[in-house]
């Protein structure tokens, strides 16, 4: 039986971490492996099985520019330490991009043990124009060069992986969905349209102080609406107070952290489309997933990360275009054909099911396991 630690110090909950769990409890069900799990957020620990022993992690995250403040040896060497007392045979290094975990990956490398990073994102951060983002794609070409194999879900960032790394043990393993059985959506007309935006509350990468461009365009257009803010982060503080500041606080409402049912329950009754504004996702967002699943519209960034994908074109925004938006909410509100988005709906169920999931899993660690 092959001990697999699953390692992450990030503070933040959101879709890879989500994954991260997903993937721990699938190989906790297999009798070929002893799963446990190094964590820092406690929403980790609350999700994992009950057989899967935990350990909470005292170092998290450092950032900014984690790619030289993870640099700490001190704590890079008490992880190691705390590794080698759990003495795993597998390390999977939670990464949401090659920066983050940085400090386990590298302790894991000094433990000589099999490494494998789980990184959902591996685009250069030149492409985002990130601070520091030449010197920060230099120093990182050394980091890619750390993992004996990677974990990945999807095809574009097995690409991206490959134009940092010369290493190609990379398998993929999709963001599942649940089979839900039920083609009958039914778009409907609102007079007052209820746009829901789903996750942590992060202006870099999700993008959230757009809403109050697209809340001064709509209110131009004499358009009734209101936004309801599903999640918290760092930035949900600021947040409410710009929001104050513009005198838009009677457009938002806010619901906190939900998961589960009540989160399902506040989409189901609040939300007509759900906004995905971001400026970076890894491929589909289990965002969208959520506005599936209640059977509801949406609005996101036209990324590559998602051409694969082929979604309709009245679901696909440029958010360096708000006009453009605001004409799309409008747009979408109107439409009640859903040919297209059953299909859409349909083409996901089948390229993303739980059944592909779990089959991804058990060839990734069956290859990662004869490696060792």
């Amino acid at each position: 039986m092959k001990k697999i630690l699953f390692y992450s110090d990030t503070e933040d909950f959101g879709g890879h971490e989500i994954m991260s769990v997903k993937i721990a409890n699938y190989l906790s069900t297999l009798k070929k492996y002893e799963v446990e799990f190094l964590y820092r957020n406690k929403n980790i620990s609350h999700q994992l099985n009950n057989t899967i022993k935990t350990y909470f992690n005292e170092y998290k995250d450092s950032t900014p520019f984690p790619f030289i403040k993870n640099l700490n040896l001190f704590k890079i060497l008490k992880i190691k330490k705390n590794i080698s007392f759990i003495n795993p045979d597998i390390i999977i290094v939670c990464q949401g991009n090659i920066e983050l975990s940085l400090k386990g990956l590298i302790a894991s490398k000094i433990l000589r043990k099999l490494t494998v990073s789980y990184i959902p994102y591996a685009d250069n951060f030149k492409r985002n124009k990130s601070y520091f983002a030449s010197l920060r794609d230099f120093i990182n070409k050394y980091y890619y060069s750390l993992p004996d194999y990677f974990l990945t879900p999807n095809e574009i960032q097995k690409k991206n992986i490959l134009s940092q790394s010369e290493n190609n043990n990379i398998s993929i393993i999709i963001n599942p969905i649940d089979s839900i059985n039920d083609n009958k959506t039914i778009f409907n007309k609102y007079k007052k349209i209820s746009l829901g935006i789903i996750g942590r509350v992060l202006f870099n990468p999700k993008n959230h102080l757009i809403t109050l461009n697209i809340s001064k365009k709509l209110l131009l257009e004499n358009i009734d609406f209101e936004f309801h803010i599903i999640g918290i982060g760092k930035d949900l503080k600021k947040f409410r107070s710009i929001i104050v500041k513009n005198k838009l606080q009677d457009r938002f409402v806010f619901h906190g952290w939900l998961e589960g049912e009540d989160k399902d329950k506040i989409i189901s009754k609040n939300v007509d489309i759900v906004l995905i504004p971001s400026r970076v996702e890894t491929g589909i967002p289990l965002v969208v997933y959520d506005a599936l699943k209640n059977n509801k519209k949406f609005l996101i960034t036209d990324f590559k990360e998602i051409k694969e994908y082929e979604l309709p074109d009245n679901f696909l925004i440029n958010i360096n275009d708000v006009e453009s938006i605001v004409q799309k909410i409008i747009s979408l509100n109107n439409l009640e054909s859903v040919d297209d988005y059953i299909d859409f709906k349909n083409n996901l169920y089948t390229k993303n099911s739980v059944k592909n999931f779990k089959l991804q899993i058990e060839e990734a660690f069956r290859i990662i396991s004869c490696g060792q």
